[in-house]
């Protein structure tokens, strides 16, 4: 079960900035706000101090429309916590809202944030839709978006699913340059307000100065003001407030002020210089925070007063805005004046920033006391404080702060406080950049040495050996933990310390394949640390000596340690081990989606090492898929292999090397596959890892085994038995004890097919493993059809009945007498095709056409027995009785000989079973039709409701689709409903694959699709309205026309109808569209 997640709502996000006594209503704005009421989306944008945040707000305060708000900040970068604060704002006035959602959310069983985009869409969009009453949600500073591409892509498919009773508000700085946007903005969906729509106009301008600041104006006064601000609200504020205390507007407007930036900046300096010395204090001080109370400023900065401070700001409307109860901070041009100011005071800043760094201390916010330190210039507090909680910041994935401030920090300063080059070594060492942490951890050497410091020494022995434990090189790896251990025997160490370095040496005599030493390990790990737990290393331990099941339980709890610790542990990371786990269990689908997270998780963490891994995992399980392209695969091991190279890690490529030589040797490319293996083998060979070296020797067996070169396969499937034993891995055993018994049997070798399947069977219930007769796995048969003929065989050798049938019976043939021991793959799209196994039957192997086309017709009624009499009468229309039994009975006997050319005479048919005077298809056997996966394929991605997975499983589907279903019996009666069937639905998968390439704005790839459709049938109207409007979105207007002229004329032509009632409607818009542009050309 997979931990909840947490996050704290700050719910203060939620309330709109508080309505002020200096704000005047403005009818004109307060009209085109209104406009929200009615329009899905409007759009506010405006550099700041316009007023679009109070003007909303007070726009929200006057409607009748129930609404919520948030505020984003740079958290919601990260679109967990954007999410789940835009949920809870809608909460804010529905408590009820998304209560399965944010359980769905916390529940920690998301693991790839893009794949569940339209899942957490459509559901918000549902609970949306239950409020019935019209809905106002205003996102407010929504450029912050911009950082982040999830929100963005969240916020796109929101707009474009929100129902009728919500209108989205997003307010911000800059303009989206969304094509959603545009396309609401072309139909007449889309309220825009800019900087234009925000400026005050002369007459507001006297009834802000008139209402709030008591000053009248002659209409001269007023022009001048109008043409120094330019309508700038927070201009219009400040000078309001000098004038106050002027007495005349020529006080205020000095010469020279040619821009409002200007303007601003003279306005506030003289509100500052004019306030009281401890308020230019109390302003200098608070502005080192983003936001402040009266208790913080009071125990910071001892200001008793701090209350009465900041009535006296709100007062002067010295831009302080309240955020909450009691909660403020300053506008963002102000706080930037602000800190301006103090900059030009480095002792009065020092000092400050010295209060704030050691508040943040005594709080526990090591991570701002320590950017504070460092924006003081105090690198020595900055390197002790990272001495005391460096490695706990990198732990919690603090990492890109870290090696900025790292990179700050002066060597000598890093000399003093050697710790800094472990942990600038640890920096490195996770985004594997080795060598620069190898230099790291020598210098750390260095100096430990020159001051005899043991800890030290032990510390750089350790950085070295993990950067060897990273990279799978336990040779070299070995002499350094032996030393990091014996330097720290002779310190007081800690017993975290004492059991991270034992871990290590576990971990490490475990990949030399020494099993009896890690277990001696372990007991010294319990007796240091009896309550201790190592989830990633026992996982491992089971992974290598075959206990699968009880690893993959361990893995997910290592799971959570990987989100605790947020840190890269190479190829021991999570999803790598269960990926892996998941391709030798044969658990396709869960091995490419953990690789895809592994592979996801080294790009976010710059970790290209576990990228690289993570791309031979992906390799692995695609080989594995049912329908999987074979270059695919191919790319995957490529990509990894280069990522190794840029990395100069050759050690890393043995896996990638492995998994080609398997895939090529599928693909009877053996001189390529044994070559490719032979690579594979040299660096775990070198490095002495038994475990690895094994794996790569049973690929190459495999090869030989395929090759039919079953001497050679012997040798090598013996050595491998060898080497897994000598290191306790009994999964690899097992595996090389099955390929021996298919070979044994193969050379009719009795006794020793006996002995070997009697001691594979025997592990298999032992460690639970029927899962390798059951699934196609990394190691096993390509056709898992062909176990069943050998349990057969192994029942016949009298093997013990206990280890057998259970196995039999859980394979569904528990009464079964043979088996041809392969699976039929039939393509019926396009041309015909068998194949029997991994050999496809000819047109000699049929004998006769008749036996050909009753075989195509029990394909086609796959799901049903046919009468006898329905056959013939099918087969053999207007012949008599007598003589279409005789016919029947002929091509029934040729059939069942092309489709199992090795049965035994008087051994029942096992593909097509009677009953009575019935004939069909029997339901045990193993027969892999393309039609009915296409239509599978289709169908699912058809209710699909994320928009990327149906896509992969509609195009995987039309994948399928090389011409129409059976096309050589065209003419028959017995298959026109079924190609018609499928037909139509490749038409409807097309066209679905054409509607979401246009949602995802890849225009030119849904006008391919849709042309393909026409292709096939050339009144498909849907086709022609998707590639009107992907030509409109091109900014190709007449080609969209030229695309209805044509759907016209074919429908007429073809149908004699005209076009629908939408299709004209869009033709209309177009033109309409069209005609504005020419007249504007004018």
């Amino acid at each position: 079960m997979q931990p909840k997640r947490r996050l704290a709502v700050l719910r203060t996000k939620f309330i709109p900035p508080l309505q002020r006594s200096s704000m005047i209503y403005r009818p004109k704005l307060m009209k085109q706000l209104k406009q929200i009421e009615e329009c899905p989306l409007t759009l506010i944008h405006t550099g700041p101090g316009y007023g679009k945040s109070s003007a909303l707000s007070s726009f929200l305060d006057t409607s009748d429309k129930l609404s919520c708000w948030y505020s984003l900040s740079k958290q919601d970068e990260n679109f967990f916590h954007f999410i789940v604060h835009v949920v809870h704002a809608v909460r804010e006035k529905f408590p009820h809202f998304g209560s399965e959602l944010i359980e769905y959310l916390i529940s920690g069983e998301v693991e790839g944030w893009e794949e569940e985009l339209d899942y957490i869409c459509i559901e918000f969009c549902n609970e949306l839709l239950q409020l019935k009453k019209p809905f106002v949600c205003v996102l407010d500073d929504i450029h912050i978006t911009e950082r982040s591409e999830l929100v963005k892509d969240w916020l796109q498919l929101l707009i474009e699913s929100a129902p009728a009773n919500v209108h989205i508000v997003l307010a911000g700085r800059v303009r989206p340059t969304w094509d959603v946007i545009t396309r609401r903005l072309l139909n007449g969906q889309l309220l825009e307000l800019t900087e234009t729509d925000f400026i005050f106009s002369n007459e507001e301008i006297d009834v802000l100065l008139s209402d709030v600041f008591n000053i009248d104006c002659t209409p001269e006064e007023l022009i001048e003001i109008e043409k120094a601000t330019e309508g700038w609200a927070i201009a219009l504020q400040m000078l309001g407030q000098q004038w106050k205390e002027h007495g005349e507007v020529q006080a205020v407007l000095q010469d020279g002020l040619e821009t409002t930036d200007e303007l601003f900046r003279f306005l506030t300096m003289e509100a500052f210089s004019r306030q009281p010395e401890e308020i230019k204090k109390f302003l200098l001080e608070t502005s080192l925070f983003e936001e402040f109370n009266e208790k913080l400023c009071q125990t910071v900065f001892e200001a008793v007063h701090a209350g009465n401070y900041i009535t006296h700001l709100i007062q002067q409307n010295l831009f302080v805005v309240e955020i909450g109860k009691s909660q403020y901070r300053y506008h963002a041009l102000f706080r930037d004046f602000l800190l301006r100011q103090l900059s030009k005071n480095p002792i009065l800043q020092d000092n400050l920033l010295q209060r704030v760094a050691c508040y943040y201390k005594a709080a526990g916010d090591y991570e701002k006391s320590l950017e504070v330190y460092m924006r003081a210039g105090d690198y020595r507090e900055a390197s002790a404080l990272l001495v005391h909680e460096g490695i706990r910041l990198l732990h919690n994935g603090k990492m890109e702060g870290l090696m900025v401030t790292l990179d700050s920090i002066p060597e000598i300063m890093k000399d003093e406080y050697w710790l800094l080059w472990y942990l600038e070594g640890e920096m490195n060492r996770y985004y594997s950049k080795f060598e620069q942490a190898m230099t790291c951890y020598r210098k750390l050497e260095e100096l430990a040495e020159e001051k005899q410091d043991a800890e030290g020494l032990s510390l750089s022995m350790e950085g070295r050996a993990q950067i060897y434990l990273d990279t799978i090189q336990p040779v070299k790896a070995q002499p350094y933990l032996q030393k990091a251990i014996n330097y720290m025997e002779r310190t007081n160490t800690s017993v975290e310390r004492k059991v991270r370095l034992y871990s290590l040496m576990s971990e490490n005599l475990l990949n030399l394949g020494e099993v009896k030493e890690v277990e001696s390990w372990l007991v010294k790990i319990q007796a240091v640390h009896p309550e201790y737990k190592n989830i990633e290393l026992e996982s491992r331990y089971l992974l290598r000596t075959g206990q699968f099941h009880t690893a993959k339980e361990l893995l997910q709890e290592a799971k959570l340690y990987e989100k605790d610790h947020k840190l890269s542990s190479s190829h021991r990371e999570g999803d790598l081990l269960l990926s892996l786990l998941n391709s030798l269990m044969g658990l396709t689908e869960h091995a490419k989606k953990q690789a895809e997270a592994a592979i996801v998780g080294g790009v976010q963490r710059r970790s290209p090492f576990v990228e690289a891994v993570g791309w031979a995992r992906m390799g692995h399980a695609v080989q594995l898929l049912d329908d999987y392209d074979p270059s695919l695969a191919i790319q995957c091991y490529e990509t990894s292999l280069k990522l190794m190279s840029d990395l100069k890690m050759s050690r890393g490529k043995s896996e990638a090397y492995m998994g080609l030589c398997l895939l090529y040797g599928k693909q009877g490319e053996y001189d390529k596959a044994l070559r490719i293996g032979k690579v594979a083998l040299e660096e775990p060979e070198r490095v002495k890892d038994r475990w690895l070296s094994g794996l790569v020797q049973l690929a190459l067996a495999l090869v030989t085994f395929k090759q039919g070169d079953l001497i050679e396969a012997e040798k090598r499937l013996n050595g491998c038995e060898k080497t897994f034993r000598s290191c306790g891995e009994s999964f690899g055993e097992t595996v090389t004890l099955y390929w021996l018994s298919s070979l044994y049997l193969r050379q009719e070798n009795s006794s020793a097919f006996k002995k070997t399947i009697t001691r594979c069977l025997t592990l298999i219930q032992k460690h639970n493993s029927q899962f390798f007769f059951s699934n196609k796995t990394l190691f096993g048969p390509t056709d898992i059809q062909c176990i069943p003929p050998l349990l057969l065989e192994a029942k016949t050798h009298q093997v013990e009945a206990y280890l057998v049938e259970p196995l039999l019976a859980e394979l569904g043939f528990a009464q079964l007498a043979s088996h041809p021991g392969y699976t039929i793959r039939v393509q019926t799209l396009g041309e015909f095709q068998v194949w029997l196994g991994e050999d496809k039957l000819d047109e000699k192997g049929w004998k006769r056409d008749k036996a050909r086309e009753l075989f195509q017709l029990f394909i086609t009624r796959a799901n049903q027995f046919i009468a006898k009499s329905e056959i013939c009468h099918l087969l053999w229309p207007g012949q008599n009785e007598e003589d279409a039994s005789r016919d029947l009975k002929v091509a029934l006997n040729a059939m069942n000989k092309a489709i199992e050319p090795h049965r035994k005479a008087r051994q029942e048919a096992f593909f097509i079973t009677r009953e009575d005077q019935m004939y069909g298809l029997n339901k045990e056997a193993s027969i892999d039709i393309d039609a009915h996966r296409f239509i599978y394929y289709i169908e699912s991605g058809l209710e699909e409701r994320s928009r990327k997975r149906a896509k992969e499983k509609l195009v995987k589907g039309l994948e399928l689709y090389r011409g129409e279903y059976l096309p050589s019996r065209r003419f028959d009666d017995w298959c026109i409903e079924l190609r018609e069937q499928l037909f139509v639905l490749y038409l409807r998968g097309v066209e679905r694959v054409a509607q979401i390439s246009v949602a995802e704005e890849k225009f030119d790839e849904a006008i391919r699709w849709c042309e393909q459709i026409l292709t096939e049938d050339s009144c498909w109207e849907e086709a022609y309205r998707l590639l009107m409007y992907c030509y409109y979105c091109k900014q190709n207007r007449t080609q969209a026309l030229r695309i209805y002229e044509r759907c016209q004329q074919q429908l007429q032509d073809e149908l004699g109808v005209a076009p629908l009632e939408t299709t004209r409607e869009m033709w209309k818009m177009i033109k309409e569209a069209t005609e504005k542009i020419y007249l504007s050309h004018l």
